[in-house]
């Protein structure tokens, strides 16, 4: 009975103070805590068209370095309590429905949950392929599509834009059954289309169970200027939330140096310099690089293509799709290749590129050594890199062993942490052994013929290695050939001391060759002997001067001249291997080398500088007879000239029966300031101009004798001079040095046709 009354006058006490505001009071017990409030996202996905919900559909949400994904529950719900408050990208997605590109923003506040609905399209229709490219020259494709419907026909329907009239459907209208696949033939036409690049965007409009729906593909036709250069494009890598890797590779310069190549990146499907993001990587030749999109949108898709320019044009490449993740990635890497020169006895250098930091700053970044293949944090070193805000990397590797092999491998990490770090490539390299080489001679060529050749070779030392392999490299470019850059010829493997014999075939006529002999030891060192030149012979070369280190010709014929200009780099960036004009002239010795009655051809690789074309008129090669050669009446023989008046390189012709010809050949805004070949044909009274191995067009001359005959008694003939009139008479020279480069000047006996000339271009490229 106390309990009782004492437990309600104590519930009668609280009562009474709380309704005066003076305490509050549990009356029985103590007082619970308060129960958390949650706080995150609940995202439903569901189908668009029936509204029934999807489970086991993915919903991945990202912030910063954050990030995170999960299922749908039957009812297609995921639901993620415990998220920090801010804004979050979410993306859902499921097999068997289109993607939901963008992805939709959802912002957490305190103590709420935000929600959001995913309402997905069911992809019905499979395009193989989606986009579809037509490089230069090809006609026609096919296409398939594929019904992954398991019960319903799809009927398609596809549209070409009237304005596209240079694409045809073979099947615009066709019904797909349940399950199956049926295809079409794309075809372009490109009558009367001009070089470039077309897109056009055809529209498939079809209807399943009555529903109607769409897509689209595009369609890309590239029409290939020859001149300009041609560029492939790979699928695209290392895709992070902002950037993606796109490799592509240059397979043809054309007909100049590519001053400027890389990518075009954009949310429109046909990427181009006027609506992209263009990714440069400077001037380049032939070969691959990777190139790197930056400033992304996260779950963005993006189309990328490679492109490549020169004077004549731009080339494009292949047009790719991607999509940017929408959570954080490891970061991508390329390791570079170790080269012999960075090795020594016990250290090496070893350098790599993040390519992607894969959304997130890169941490911590650095090389797995090893002798193990791949090098991993258990069974290698790891060397901390030196690293720039561009993403190289490189380390100085100490304390190797001589003569080892070795795996390194670059890694990086960023805000995913050291579990989710990014690895390349492994490359491997082979420290120095103290070691002596082998030594070899190469001797000279013999038996040569218009497209072969006996060559050989004498191995004199062995070396402290055995040698595993031997043979003989050559090339038309390189003046000291060697196996990364060259033709070859392999013996075979183990050898001694002693003569190396091979007969080398399929060669160009009238051709010069670099060639050596080599051997490789089995420790990979590869050894060479000195260099011969080989010329293939050429029936009509009356005289050829290739200008690599002096003026001698190398016909065969003898026709040496002598020179006062100074060697120059040629067109292939060979030293001492051209001669440039503005510094001295070139003679012929023999005065009978240009002297022709009848047909004849000079062809020669020359740059001329534009200023040549201003001020007075400057010689690039003469021949003729008779010192006073200011006055025409008695000068006799030829000129090819620059004429400032028209800006054109002319021909001049002053024949011995009294006939004068001044002839424009070629305009110096299409030769101009860059390497060209050209060639002037002459058969009867007509002479060829051809540039770049194309014919350009043709001059009359009135007179047959070019190049000789004396008019008066006592008369003088002149050599065929490079850079100047033949005499020595103040009269006859050029009033200023013509500024150019001249390489691989030659004579012939006859006119080469439009097809031998263009054969001569492709030998000297």
């Amino acid at each position: 009975m106390k309990t009782y009354l004492k437990k309600h006058l104590i519930g009668f006490a609280c009562l009474v103070m709380a309704v005066f505001g003076l305490y509050s009071c549990k009356l029985f017990g103590p007082k619970d805590p308060p129960k958390p409030q949650a706080q995150g996202i609940v995202v439903m996905v569901k189908d668009m068209f029936t509204k029934k919900p999807i489970p086991n559909a993915t919903v991945k949400w990202s912030k910063s370095e954050l990030s995170g994904s999960g299922s749908t529950d039957k009812d297609g719900i995921y639901r993620k309590d415990g998220m920090a408050d801010g804004k979050y990208l979410v993306i859902g997605t499921a097999n068997d429905y289109k993607l939901e590109r963008a992805g939709k923003d959802m912002t957490v506040e305190v103590g709420a949950m935000t929600s959001e609905t995913f309402e997905l399209t069911p992809e019905t229709l499979e395009i193989t392929p989606k986009n579809v490219t037509f490089a230069d020259g090809e006609k026609s494709k096919t296409v398939y599509f594929k019904n992954k419907h398991s019960e319903s026909s799809i009927t398609l329907s596809i549209e070409v834009p009237q304005k596209d009239d240079w694409v045809k459907i073979s099947n615009p209208t066709l019904t797909i059954p349940a399950g199956s696949q049926k295809d079409i033939t794309v075809t372009v036409d490109t009558k009367g289309r001009g070089f470039g690049s077309y897109n056009s965007t055809v529209t498939l409009n079809f209807t399943i169970n009555g529903r109607p729906d769409n897509d689209v593909l595009n369609i890309y036709m590239n029409i290939a200027n020859p001149q300009a250069p041609s560029i492939s494009t790979d699928v695209p890598t290392g895709i992070s939330q902002t950037s993606a890797d796109v490799r592509c590779t240059v397979t043809n310069i054309g007909g100049s140096t590519v001053t400027d190549r890389g990518i075009y990146v954009s949310e429109n499907s046909d990427p181009k310099a006027s609506n992209s993001q263009k990714v440069s990587m400077g001037p380049g030749g032939i070969g691959s690089f990777v190139a790197t999109a930056k400033g992304l949108k996260s779950g963005g898709k993006y189309f990328a293509r490679g492109y490549s320019i020169n004077s004549f044009g731009e080339g494009l490449g292949e047009v790719r799709e991607f999509v940017t993740s929408v959570e954080p990635t490891p970061p991508t890497l390329a390791m570079n290749p170790v080269l012999d020169k960075d090795v020594s006895l016990t250290t090496a250098v070893v350098s790599a590129t993040v390519t992607n930091n894969g959304g997130t700053n890169i941490t911590e970044s650095g090389f797995l050594v090893s002798n193990a293949n791949p090098p991993t944090m258990s069974n290698g070193t790891k060397v901390p890199a030196n690293a720039d805000p561009n993403g190289k990397m490189s380390a100085n590797l100490t304390g190797l062993t001589q003569g080892t092999n070795y795996f390194v491998q670059a890694y990086a990490i960023n805000g995913l942490g050291a579990n989710k770090s990014g690895l390349s490539n492994v490359e491997t390299f082979k420290t120095q052994s103290p070691s002596t080489p082998a030594k070899l001679t190469t001797g000279a060529p013999t038996n040569i013929t218009e497209t072969s050749a006996r060559i050989q070779a004498n191995l004199t030392e062995l070396g402290s290695s055995p040698i595993v392999q031997s043979g003989f490299c050559w090339s038309r470019q390189n003046a000291e050939p060697e196996l990364k850059n060259s033709d070859k010829n392999e013996l075979g493997g183990r050898l001694d001391t002693g003569q190396l014999l091979a007969t080398i075939s399929n060669l160009k006529k009238g051709s010069l060759y670099y060639i050596r002999a080599y051997v490789t030891n089995k420790d990979g060192q590869t050894y060479y002997g000195n260099v011969q030149t080989l010329f293939t012979k050429e029936q009509g070369l009356v005289a050829y001067y290739p200008f690599n280190g002096d003026a001698s010709d190398i016909s065969g014929n003898g026709n040496n001249a002598i020179s006062t200009a100074q060697p120059s780099q040629d067109r292939f960036a060979n030293e001492k291997s051209a001669y440039d004009l503005n510094t001295g002239i070139v003679q012929i010795q023999n005065q009978t080398v240009g002297r022709f009655v009848g047909d004849f051809t000079y062809s020669f690789q020359v740059k001329i500088n534009s200023s040549t074309f201003k001020g007075s008129k400057k010689v690039l090669f003469a021949k003729g007879s008779d010192s006073d050669c200011s006055n025409g009446e008695y000068w006799s023989g030829f000129m090819v000239f620059t004429e400032p008046v028209s800006s054109t390189l002319n021909l001049f012709v002053n024949g011995a029966d009294g006939k004068k010809d001044d002839v424009k050949l070629l305009n110096s805004s299409i030769m101009a300031d860059e390497w060209h070949h050209v060639a002037l044909s002459k058969t009867g009274k007509t002479i060829k101009v051809f540039l770049d191995g194309s014919y350009i067009n043709q001059v009359d001359v009135t007179t047959s004798t070019v190049g000789f005959g004396r008019r008066y008694p006592g008369g003088t003939e002149g050599s065929l001079t490079i850079s100047g009139f033949p005499y020595s008479s103040t009269n006859c020279q050029n009033p200023e040095k013509i500024i150019a480069l001249m390489d691989n000047f030659r004579l012939y006996s006859y006119g080469l046709s439009d097809a031998d000339v263009a054969d001569l271009y492709q030998r000297e490229k």
